[in-house]
C-alpha cells in the first residue's frame, strides 16, 4: 500500500491565512465598543417579583410590590422602573393603610425625588376617596401629588368630581384643588330651598 506524505506546513499556512483574514474582517469602531461597555439602557439591577418594605425612623411607612423592577444608574438621572406595573400601600404610624396607588407603569427619579405612574392610575384614601388617571406625580420633596391630565375623583357617597386640566393634593391625598373642574352631587346630598331658614 503506498501512503502520501501530508505537508503540514502548507496547511498550516492555510489555516493561518483563514485565520488572519477572520479577525481582520472583525474589526470594532471604538464608538460602538464604547456603547457597548458604557451601557446606559441596560440596568444595573433587576429584581423579579419585588415585594419591599420601607421605613423612615423605625416605623414603616410604605410596601411596594412590582412583577419587574429595573434600577439605571449609568446616566445623568439615576431612576429606578416599573415596566409591568406597580402596587404601593402607604403607612401611618399604626401600621394602618392611608392610601394606596395602583399603576400599569411606574418611575422614580433618585434625585429629583420624584415618583411618576402612568396608564390606569389609581390611587385610594383611607377615606375610600379614589382618584383615577393616566398620569400622576408624587414629588416627595415638594411634599405634593399632581397630574396635568384628565382626572376623576370618586368618594364613597356617589359625589364626583373631574378636573379636565388635572388636580394638586397633600401627599395623603385628603386635601385637593381642580383645575378646570366639573362635578355630580349624588340627590340624597341636594339642599332643599325649604330647609334652609
Amino acid at each position: 500500500m503506498y501512503l502520501k506524505k501530508i505537508d503540514f506546513s502548507k496547511i498550516n499556512l492555510i489555516f493561518y491565512f483563514l485565520l488572519l483574514i477572520t479577525f481582520s474582517s472583525c474589526e470594532n469602531d471604538m464608538k460602538d465598543i464604547n456603547a457597548f461597555v458604557h451601557q446606559e439602557n441596560y440596568p444595573d439591577v433587576s429584581v423579579v417579583n419585588l415585594e419591599s418594605i420601607y421605613s423612615s425612623q423605625a416605623h414603616v411607612t410604605a410596601k411596594i410590590i412590582s412583577p419587574l423592577v429595573n434600577k439605571y444608574t449609568q446616566g445623568e438621572e439615576p431612576y429606578i422602573e416599573f415596566s409591568e406595573g406597580i402596587e404601593m400601600f402607604f403607612y401611618d404610624e399604626e401600621l394602618n393603610i392611608t392610601s394606596t396607588l395602583k399603576a400599569d407603569y411606574g418611575i422614580y427619579y433618585d434625585r429629583k425625588r420624584l415618583g411618576k405612574a402612568q396608564k390606569n392610575v389609581v390611587l385610594k384614601n383611607a377615606e375610600g376617596t379614589t382618584l383615577t388617571t393616566e398620569e400622576l406625580f408624587i414629588d416627595e420633596a415638594e411634599g405634593k401629588i399632581y397630574s396635568e391630565k384628565y382626572v376623576k375623583i370618586t368618594e364613597p357617597s356617589g359625589f364626583e368630581l373631574e378636573g379636565f386640566n388635572g388636580f394638586i393634593s397633600n401627599m395623603n391625598f385628603t386635601v385637593y384643588q381642580f383645575k378646570n373642574i366639573k362635578g355630580k352631587v349624588p340627590k340624597d346630598d341636594w339642599i332643599e330651598k325649604d330647609s334652609i331658614k
